[in-house]
């Protein structure tokens, strides 16, 4: 009985062992609710002038104020696209769309990383679940370390490659001259 309960607990810790999964999280350029805004750069300042920007749209809508007498108009809200370029303006006035911005997100993802340093950064969710985050932070991220080549120390041993016809001679002897009579 006590090897059959040793053989659960040893199942058992293999088991929630092997469930932890790392999850990449996909890089992100649509942010905002009902009224989206497009963003592929790494700058702060855009997600603050944003959300001042949309703090008066609801559900993808501007409400123009007025009373009965004067007309009233409500507005709807096409969806703002930001580049860094561009800095705190909405670039899609001048033709920028939302491919653009994801373009942009794509090319500010991390390519080369350390598999250690990602998983350092990386957070753990209610299941076990590793999830890592597009961009990358820290000294190490984004190098490639290149080394110089070592010679070996050792040099390879030679072989040497004798004729069959050779092994049957004998070391001292000298050859038969034949002289030719006619």
């Amino acid at each position: 009985m006590p090897r059959l309960i040793a053989a659960c607990v040893l199942v058992l810790v293999a088991v929630y062992s092997a469930s932890a999964q790392v999850i990449y999280d996909p890089v992100k350029y649509q942010y905002g609710g009902q009224t989206p805004f497009y963003y592929g750069g790494s700058d702060p300042d855009v997600f603050r002038f944003a959300h001042r920007e949309y703090a008066e749209a609801h559900d993808g809508f501007f409400a123009g104020v007025g009373d009965i007498s004067t007309y009233r108009e409500v507005t709807s809200v096409r969806p703002h696209v930001y580049v860094d370029h561009l800095p705190r303006t909405d670039a899609s006035i001048y033709g920028y769309t939302a491919n653009d911005a994801r373009n942009a997100a794509y090319q500010n993802a991390t390519r080369y990383f350390c598999k250690r340093d990602v998983l350092a950064q990386a957070t753990v969710d209610g299941t076990g679940a590793f999830h890592v985050a597009p961009e990358v932070t820290g000294q190490r991220a984004g190098t490639i370390e290149i080394k110089p080549y070592v010679h070996p120390t050792t040099a390879p041993k030679r072989v040497f490659i004798f004729p069959k016809d050779l092994l049957d001679k004998k070391l001292g002897e000298t050859p038969k001259t034949v002289a030719s009579a006619q």
